[in-house]
């Protein structure tokens, strides 16, 4: 059976297989195709395969999944373009990346991104962006949406998808290098630094229900 079979058939006709499944999608390297339009490739697929499950959920209007779709859509479509645009470098021109979203739990919508690359705080310092803080505050302004140039209302970006997913009553974590930000409320924290992780995860959960 097919990755596309285990993804849109009905819940009861197939089991899942490896990556793919009715209630759970993972993607490797989604970077690496894009659209006509620069878009990548996964984008229309997981729109697609969300609009299906969750119209058939009880419970859940075509307004609601509308919005959910829209904001799902929204996160994988600037954490894959951030791939493709940022986490290579000289030392890793080629980095990984594995997508994965679950509709596993009945009451959110859990979308998670991860990358081997040079991580975002890397990548803001390399590009000069705000040189006078530290690293952690800078990711913490980025989110925020407070970087000049980099803010929510470009439409585009962390501080847009941070922005999308906290007013839909979700939250979203990044973690890159031993930092770790977070956000549920629109306000940014940062949390005590963990080990050292080489790129970038950034994690979010949307809840189904308005």
């Amino acid at each position: 059976m097919s990755a596309t079979q285990a993804l849109f058939s009905d819940d009861d006709e197939h089991q899942p297989v490896d990556a793919f499944g009715p209630l759970h999608a993972t993607f490797l390297n989604p970077q690496l195709s894009s659209a006509s339009d620069g878009r990548p490739d996964v984008v229309y697929l997981v729109r697609r395969w969300l609009t299906k499950r969750l119209l058939a959920r009880e419970g859940m209007t075509r307004e609601r999944v509308k919005k959910l779709v829209d904001v799902i859509g929204a996160v994988v479509d600037e954490t894959v373009r951030n791939v493709q645009e940022h986490a290579a470098s000289r030392e890793i021109p080629y980095p990984s990346c594995l997508l994965r979203i679950s509709l596993e739990s009945e009451d959110q919508v859990r979308c998670s991104i991860l990358d081997t690359g040079i991580g975002v705080a890397r990548s803001l310092a390399d590009r000069g962006i705000e040189p006078g803080i530290g690293d952690d505050e800078r990711l913490k302004r980025l989110m925020s949406g407070e970087i000049p140039g980099w803010d929510a209302g470009r439409g585009t970006g962390l501080a847009f998808i941070t922005e999308r997913v906290t007013e839909h009553g979700g939250r979203i974590s990044l973690a890159t290098g031993a930092i770790r930000a977070r956000s549920s409320d629109g306000t940014v924290n940062l949390d005590a630094e963990g080990f050292s992780l080489q790129g970038t995860v950034v994690d979010c959960t949307i809840p189904t229900a308005q």
